[in-house]
């Protein structure tokens, strides 16, 4: 079967398509681990697949009752837009592999999703955010969301606009750190345009309001 890059929110695999996609890779619901890896083995009936699980357990699918199968995604993605499929297993998916490469922080556009990493975790270096054309091509982190905010305060003021930083999440999911390196970054950015003559960098050190977590 042939596949198109796309951002669908679900892929549905047709009994025909089956047919010909014996090594395609879906998502099955799991009691225990919500989401568990499979593979399509087969077609056993007019709307039946056979899907071999991770665990080597072979679960057939009704395609007429259950309706559709969630597709994995080939890769990991640094900003989840980039996903050849966009679903729920395959957004846990992508923030777990990359979580297991010690790479806690991911995009989806110009959001930045932290899952705690549990433990210390290299910081870039700040030069590297302060001085870079692009931030795109940088790894996805608070430096850059701080950057972002940073630059279009700079702008010549008939372009510039106020910005605003939220950082969200539930109890425990590592909001106050997250904050704290946001405001680090603004610190040493304000400081070092201040040091180096710049009236921007002091007309914005007076910009910047409180940081509050919701």
């Amino acid at each position: 079967m042939n596949e198109t890059k796309s951002a669908a929110s679900a892929t549905m695999l047709l009994p025909a398509a089956a047919g010909s996609g014996g090594d395609m890779e879906v998502w099955l619901p799991d009691k225990s681990r919500v989401w568990i890896r499979g593979r399509v083995s087969g077609q056993t009936g007019p709307s039946t697949l056979r899907v071999r699980t991770e665990d080597d357990v072979d679960v057939m699918i009704d395609m007429a009752k259950d309706g559709e199968l969630f597709t994995v995604n080939p890769s990991l993605e640094p900003d989840m837009t980039s996903l050849w499929y966009l679903h729920e297993p395959g957004i846990l998916a992508n923030l777990a592999g990359r979580f297991a490469l010690d790479e806690p922080y991911t995009y989806v556009a110009h959001l930045l999703i932290a899952v705690n990493p549990l433990k210390p975790i290299k910081m870039p270096m700040e030069t590297d955010f302060e001085s870079a054309k692009s931030l795109v091509n940088l790894q996805p982190h608070q430096f850059a969301i701080a950057e972002a905010a940073y630059r279009m305060l700079l702008l010549p003021a008939n372009e510039r606009q106020n910005q605003s930083i939220i950082v969200s999440g539930e109890s425990g999911a590592g909001k106050t750190e997250s904050a704290k390196i946001l405001m680090r970054y603004v610190t040493w950015r304000v400081a070092r345009s201040a040091k180096q003559g710049s009236p921007s960098g002091r007309r914005t050190t007076a910009s910047w309001a409180p940081m509050s977590e919701r």
